[in-house]
């Protein structure tokens, strides 16, 4: 250990001395070359101990590329020096700088952010955040860590741009939400749209959510209100929670009438692609949804003295696909994915009148958010995110962490019963963690597969067994062919040809279980309406023991 430490430190020292002689050389492109290959905790190591004249100098060569990290490790005179001087140029807009990445254009500001918020210099701080788009804004503010958002907005006040937290991160905006006071709180919001108010309300505890409400009925517009309260009077979940307004006429409606409504409607989504037509004299519903029509289609037929007369359902297309306001959110994703349009409607179950529409846009964020949410299930980490604190991190890890501890210990209790086996053959020590290894990783990719052909709504009752022996038998055959080759280079190598062939048999046979549990567990959760990626939590355990106990079984048995 005092050798290694003593290796670190020669090296440091002497990386240290080159950035200094580089410097002294002004070779820049040198000094960059080396910052780049280390780590936030060894770049604040070197800044720390640099001498002070070439401090400087050596932090405006670094400039943006200096990752934000590397503050926290500084001390607090050597972290204000830094600030101060860590980029002189100002970047207004990255698009028009060809030199300017939008990574670099980010970093840039988050440590003048850093920079004007220690300084407490809000005026400079306000006109930062006024020239940031509100995406920029939220990328810039999920970088800082808890205290510095917090010294930010309580510098800004009032002045802090409330349009960006409807992009922020969830957890960032609860955590902000709750620094806020509650005048603050109905300041901002009576800014925001509709869309953003209703995102926010619903993070927001339910009891507290009429108050809040009812305080900023006042400040905003009644129709948007209104539109406000019908959107969480819906479920969290359903098409009715993040539908926009969109518009419909009747099928005896002239395209001159059509495109007047077009064109007096204020509360329409600005994302509309369609204007909808439904039959007055249906005998289904008195509001039923007969067909759509683009509306680049309705201004062109404007455009044709002719045609202004004519009715719209004369020109109208059919609709792909029609959404009602109880539609499940995983159900909208996997819908917009199969039938690639721009919108769809969503109608009221009862009487199928037209309620609103949900756009691509809505969908692709959905689809988002889902996909994210499959990764951190197959991990174990169900309703994780990245800027969680860190006791509600420990706290949500720590119970997969438990479950794998006592799969664990399942498996070393099949060990313990196969002892004496293991005792007579050494090669069984060495050999038998290669069986539920294997198996392990054969099980995972089964799981992917399964997983994804789930969400993509490709198994259903119909072909259930077909894909289960499908992904079986495929497993048996990747099992023969991995199960011979481990076999043979065993009786190669260690010249046991009995050992060989159990090892071989436990591989296969291991294999073709992983393959069965693989497709089996996640369709029998989906059966019954839970998340099939929460099969990973089980199917590492189940392969483990089951490669254990065949191996050593037939151990017990031949040898």
């Amino acid at each position: 250990m005092h050798l290694i430490k003593s290796n670190e430190i020669e090296i440091a020292q002497n990386r240290l001395e080159t950035i200094i002689k580089s410097l002294e050389n002004e070779e820049y492109n040198k000094v960059k070359q080396i910052f780049n290959y280390l780590q936030p905790k060894d770049v604040a190591w070197v800044i720390s101990n640099i001498p002070a004249e070439q401090r400087i100098q050596c932090v405006k060569v670094i400039g943006s590329s200096l990752h934000p990290n590397v503050i926290s490790y500084l001390s607090r005179p050597i972290r204000k020096e830094v600030l101060n001087n860590i980029i002189q140029r100002s970047y207004l807009d990255y698009s028009m700088d060809a030199d300017v990445s939008h990574e670099d254009f980010i970093q840039h500001h988050v440590f003048q952010v850093m920079r004007y918020a220690l300084s407490g210099q809000k005026q400079h701080l306000q006109r930062i955040f006024d020239l940031l788009k509100p995406a920029d804004g939220a990328t810039i503010l999920e970088f800082l860590s808890s205290s510095q958002r917090n010294r930010v907005i309580n510098l800004l006040g009032h002045s802090f741009p409330p349009e960006i937290l409807g992009f922020i991160d969830t957890k960032i905006r609860s955590e902000i939400l709750d620094s806020l006071t509650y005048e603050t709180l109905i300041h901002f919001l009576a800014e925001l749209s509709k869309e953003d108010i209703i995102e926010i309300l619903q993070d927001i505890d339910t009891h507290k959510q009429p108050l809040i409400l009812h305080s900023i009925s006042k400040l905003i517009d009644k129709d948007d209100f209104k539109l406000i309260k019908r959107s969480l009077s819906y479920g969290r979940y359903t098409a009715g929670r993040i539908m926009s307004p969109g518009i419909a006429c009747s099928t005896d409606s002239t395209v001159y009438e059509a495109y007047n409504k077009l064109c007096i409607t204020t509360k329409m989504s600005k994302y509309s692609q369609n204007i909808y037509i439904y039959d007055r004299n249906s005998d289904i519903s008195q509001f039923k949804l007969v067909g759509q029509l683009g509306l680049q289609d309705l201004c062109r037929l404007m455009s044709g003295r002719s045609s202004r007369s004519e009715p719209v359902y004369k020109y109208m297309e059919e609709i792909p696909c029609i959404l009602n306001t109880s539609t499940q959110v995983s159900e909208i994703g996997f819908l917009f994915k199969k039938y690639y349009v721009p919108e769809m409607p969503v109608v009221n179950p009862k009487n199928h009148r037209l309620m609103g529409i949900i756009t691509a846009t809505q969908a692709l964020d959905i689809l988002e958010r889902e996909i994210g949410g499959e990764i951190l299930t197959l991990a174990g980490l169900h309703n994780f995110d990245f800027h969680e604190s860190v006791r509600k991190t420990i706290f949500k890890r720590i119970q997969h962490l438990g479950i794998a501890s006592v799969a664990t210990i399942a498996s070393v209790s099949v060990i313990h019963l196969f002892e004496s086996t293991i005792r007579e053959s050494y090669l069984l020590a060495i050999l038998m963690p290669i069986a539920p290894a294997v198996g392990g990783n054969a099980a995972n990719q089964v799981l992917t597969v399964t997983v994804r052909a789930i969400s993509n709504r490709e198994i259903a009752r119909s072909n259930i067994w077909r894909t289960i022996k499908k992904e079986v038998s495929a497993n048996l055959g990747g099992g023969i062919l991995i199960g011979l080759s481990v076999g043979i280079l065993c009786v190669l190598y260690y010249k046991n040809w009995k050992v060989g062939l159990i090892l071989a048999i436990a591989l296969m046979l291991n294999i073709c279980w992983a393959g069965l549990l693989g497709s089996g567990l996640p369709i029998l959760l989906d059966q019954y309406d839970r998340d099939p990626a929460l099969a990973s939590v089980f199917l590492n355990v189940a392969t483990d023991i089951f490669g254990y106990a065949v191996l050593l079984g037939m151990a017990k048995m031949f040898l």
